[in-house]
């Protein structure tokens, strides 16, 4: 864990984001502190102003892009899990949302407590 990481759990990236949540989420994951790419921060920067009536945006992602930036995604992700401030959270997807969650009861008596 850094110093960083909220302990607050709830969404940090509503589902209002849409398709532009994978690219919010990686920008929110590294700053409170996931390690990431200097590109893979880049992609997910073009993406949101890609969304933005911005005539100065270029290109949206390439789906080629869009799979290296959830793929960054996915590695902040685990690593903010490994860090997590509490064995009965989780870094996540959850109703569309992505954010901090604690883990359920009964999910925890199906997976077993830490």
């Amino acid at each position: 864990m850094t110093d960083r990481q909220p302990a607050e759990t709830g969404p940090y990236v509503d589902s209002w984001w849409g398709i532009y949540a994978p690219a919010r989420a990686l920008l929110v994951a590294a700053t409170i502190g996931a390690p990431t790419s200097p590109r893979a921060t880049a992609l997910a920067e073009q993406e949101l102003a890609s969304s933005a009536d911005n005539p100065n945006a270029g290109p949206p992602l390439t789906l080629e892009e869009s799979d290296e930036m959830v793929d960054a995604l996915d590695t902040a992700e685990t690593w903010l899990n490994e860090h997590r401030t509490s064995p009965y959270t989780y870094w996540g997807w959850e109703q569309g949302s992505w954010g901090h969650y604690e883990i359920a009861r009964d999910d925890l008596e199906t997976i077993g407590t830490p």
